[in-house]
């Protein structure tokens, strides 16, 4: 629910906020389809001890930057991934139902299921498919205790209408497009790793896991073994990946040649402007290089205004 829309206002600009232990990545974009403008981005780093394994331990430190963004941006929506340690990320299904009511079926849905413990809160969900009397819902999990941190040190930097999301789900976004192949995206930050399997637009897996240089490729290529195993099986939905794209702060030529390697296929780095931006009026200022560490920041802030039209 976008608070601002429920007083007839909805800005015309988007923010998408990537948070990580180490550094704020945000990107801010104003217009429509094809025709957006790259307004500001930039990068704030976090002092090194101020956020561990994603729980806060300097609430004043995180107030100051978030605010400072906050005055940069002059925003007052956001749409927010928070370091993938921290969430669990699920696709469920749940009846129909209006819209107050979902966070509650959901609730109830997660506990049938055995994945919603006493200790957790819904921190955020997305209606992906409407159909036959049923709601195809991702949502994501967090323990209660960092949820309300996070949630209550964004509002006291003056950011009043919060949506968050999931790297998987903002990387899918910033690089995958609708009509596009089904797809592997694999977002490299620090140490941690997120692998997505899209199709035509729908996130359908997303797995996140600690690496070491050594055995990153081994990791990324037990993934995409298990992918094409299960698209193989008779009945499946699934299709084989014809696409593979590296992002993310540690997405390197390297690491890019090395996967191409290992995995006996194509891996490319993201086109991520040409969804967004029509060149012959908006060049992104970003170079290609630098960009590969704000395609989380940039896919949250094109959802953002995508939602918002």
């Amino acid at each position: 629910m976008n608070l601002l829309s429920l007083f007839g206002f909805k800005e015309k600009r988007s923010l998408g906020l990537d948070i990580t232990d180490h550094t704020f990545i945000y990107t801010q974009l104003e217009g429509k389809g094809r025709s957006a403008k790259l307004l500001s981005y930039g990068k704030k780093d976090i002092p090194e001890g101020v956020v561990v394994e994603g729980r806060v331990q300097d609430d004043g430190v995180i107030l100051k930057l978030l605010r400072e963004i906050q005055r940069e941006t002059k925003q007052t929506s956001v749409y927010v991934s928070l370091p993938d340690a921290l969430g669990s990320f699920f696709k469920i299904i749940i009846p129909k139902v209006p819209e107050a009511d979902i966070r509650d079926h959901i609730e109830i849905k997660l506990k049938e299921m055995v994945l919603f413990a006493y200790d957790e809160m819904i921190l955020g969900y997305k209606v992906t498919k409407d159909k036959d009397e049923k709601l195809e819902v991702e949502t994501i999990v967090v323990p209660e205790d960092i949820g309300y941190v996070y949630k209550k040190l964004l509002m006291q930097a003056g950011f009043i209408d919060l949506n968050f999301r999931t790297n998987a789900q903002a990387s899918a976004k910033a690089v995958v497009l609708d009509d596009q192949d089904p797809h592997m995206v694999v977002v490299l930050e620090d140490k941690n790793a997120t692998v997505s399997m899209v199709q035509r637009g729908d996130l359908k897996q997303a797995h996140r896991f600690k690496y070491e240089d050594h055995d990153l490729y081994d990791k990324i290529h037990a993934h995409h073994i298990n992918w094409h195993e299960e698209a193989a099986e008779p009945g499946s939905d699934k299709e084989g990946l014809k696409c593979v794209t590296l992002c993310g702060n540690r997405a390197d030529m390297e690491k890019l040649e090395g996967l191409a390697k290992k995995l006996k296929t194509k891996v490319n780095n993201p086109d991520m402007w040409s969804g967004i931006f029509d060149f012959s009026k908006e060049v992104p200022e970003i170079s290609a290089e630098d960009s590969l560490m704000y395609v989380i920041a940039l896919g949250l802030a094109r959802e953002h205004l995508d939602d918002s039209m």
